[in-house]
This record gives C-alpha cells, structure tokens and sequence, in this order.
C-alpha cells in the first residue's frame, strides 16, 4: 500500500508537469505561428509598377501658362502670350483655342466638351492666327476676349493651344502643343459653394508596397457653385517632442464648377527615412480649413519584421511567466520528500 501511496504521488506529479509542458509547448507553437503571420504580412508580396511618360519637346516654351481675368458684360479684354523659341531652327506656330473642362474627379482634362462655362471660346479671337519664332527667340501674340450682352453670370473656361509644326517631303505634321488656361468669372449671379470631405493621412510609412513609401495626404472637394474655387494643401512633418518644423509641402489646385476634384499631396524629397513625427495635413478653401493630425510612423521593412518577432517572443514569454505565478508553486514528490 505504501508502493502504491509513493507511486500515486508520483503518478499525480506527473500528470501536473504533463500539463504545464502541454501548455508551455502550445504557448510556444502559438507564438511561433503568429511571429511566422505576422513576418509574411510586414514582408507583403507587392508587384512592381512601371509607368511610361512620354518625353516632351522641351524647345519651345509658353509664358504665362494660364490667366486669370474677372469680366462685364459687353467688356472688352486684351490679353499677351510669349511664344519662346530654344531650337537653333524657326518653327511655325498656330493659334487655337478649345473649350477646357474635365471628365472625373480625378480631373482628366478634356478639350472637346461645351457646355455652359466653356462659352468663351466663342469670344476669344486672336491678333495673328499664324506667326514664326525665329531659332533662339520669342513672339508675343495677343488674343482678345469679347463678353456679349447678357452672358451667363459665374466662370467660363477655355484653353489656348500653341500648336507647333514642321513641314517634311511635302507633308503638314503636328509637332507639339503648348496649353494656356484662361480661368475667367463673368460677375453678376455668382456663387460659392463647396464642401470639404473624406480627409485621410496614414499614420505608418514604410517600403512594404511601392505606394506607401511616402507620406500621402488625401481629401475631396465638392464644388457645387457656379464659380471655381482653389483649395490648397499644407502638407507638415514636425519633431515629436519639440514641435519644430522639419519638413513642409504646399500645393493649390482649382475645383471647376459643378465638378468634385479628389486630391492627394505627397512628401517628396526631403522626407525623413526612419522616425516617429507629428504629421498634419490641412486644406483650405477660402474661409473653411480642415486639418488631420497623426502621430506618424516611418520604418523599413526589416525594422517593422524585427519589432513585430521581439514583441511576439515577448508576449510569449510573459504569458508563460504569468501562467507559472497563477499555478503557484507545486508540492514536491513524496520520492523527493
């Protein structure tokens, strides 16, 4: 009987550390996964995205590249344009003008669309149609903006091409196209009404896909009046503790009437590779700001890996640490009583 009391004893011991492994070993295989989750989600499986751009005569120039001008009706408007010529030939240029509007809110430009606010293409007409610039030099040519009686109070929109061309073996061909946007506002009737809407700053910056490698502030705006409006964006990194000012962009972009514009402001050169920060990103139109703020967060892949294993294997050790304070201490065996 006293055999059987020692193994009893033993046999009860047993089973106790039995299940303190059992739990230790789950606790480990837990924590194991998650750290193997965790490392896969930081690390990402991204594509890269190539982008062409075209390449761009960069002879010719076109000073201002937009105007703006407040009309009456029946006025009467002059307005220059500098034609610049850097090519060591003449080039031959032709004056034009189109309709200027967009086609959604990411504001596709389209030169095609009439409507009631590109009217004024009708009312512009031009000093010379034709001209050459001579090789190293300029033109100014004048167009002229005429307002008829009774024109629709709010803004009208047009651009004024400069469109370049060269002739070879007897064929007429296109070879760049320069655009001056007249941004104009017929007084009367007019009206100003907008909304600012869905303000989004990121709080972590990092190189796990190719989009969030810099710091994007984004917004939209509603225009529902029948002028246009500008909306600026104020893009602002600062020292956490300190409140200085490290690093700072400013943008403005015009919202057409009628239309919704999205915008987006990203930090460019300049942004700092690895910190914490206090980030805002404002926008403005005329009387109306909203702001957002963040404490941002910007680290490299590896980095983020590495904090997310420590803080894992830490939680796994403090779990167990916890688990053997809650059992208390164990009774020993009566074979080592």
């Amino acid at each position: 009987m006293a055999s059987d009391g020692v193994f009893g004893g033993a046999g009860s011991l047993g089973k106790q550390q039995y299940v303190k492994i059992e739990v230790m070993r789950k606790g480990l295989i837990i924590t194991l996964c998650a750290t193997v989750f965790l490392t896969v989600l930081a690390l990402g499986i991204t594509t890269e995205q190539t982008s062409a751009e075209s390449s761009v005569d960069m002879g010719l120039r076109l000073e201002p590249s937009s105007t703006r001008i407040v009309l009456d009706p029946g006025d009467r408007v002059e307005r220059s344009i500098e034609v610049q010529n850097f090519d060591s030939v003449p080039v031959k240029i032709e004056m034009s003008v189109r309709p200027y509007w967009v086609v959604d809110a990411d504001y596709q430009p389209t030169f095609l669309e009439k409507n009631y606010y590109t009217q004024i293409v009708d009312w512009v007409s031009f000093d010379k149609q034709e001209f050459e610039v001579p090789p190293k030099g300029k033109v100014d040519t004048k167009y002229v903006v005429t307002v008829p009686d009774g024109p629709p109070a709010g803004g009208q929109y047009a651009a004024v091409f400069a469109s370049s061309r060269a002739e070879g073996d007897g064929v007429l061909s296109q070879v760049n196209r320069l655009t001056h946007l007249l941004y104009t506002r017929v007084n009367g009737d007019t009206r100003e009404e907008f909304e600012i809407m869905d303000m989004d700053l990121p709080w972590l910056v990092s190189d796990r896909k190719p989009e969030e490698k810099v710091l994007r502030g984004s917004a939209r705006v509603v225009n529902t009046g029948n002028v246009d409006v500008e909306a600026r964006q104020i893009l602002t990194l600062r020292s956490l503790f300190f409140g200085s000012k490290l690093y700072e962009r400013v943008d403005d972009k015009v919202v057409l009437p009628e239309t919704e514009r999205n915008l987006a402001l990203e930090c460019g050169e300049g942004q700092p590779e690895f910190g914490i920060f206090r980030a805002e990103y404002e926008v403005s139109v005329g009387s109306e700001v909203q702001q957002r703020f963040v404490i941002l967060v910007i680290a490299p892949r590896w980095l983020m890996v590495l904090s997310a294993v420590i803080l894992v294997l830490g939680a796994g050790i403090l779990a167990v640490v916890l688990f053997k304070r809650i059992r208390g201490p164990q009774p020993l065996s009566p074979l080592v009583r």
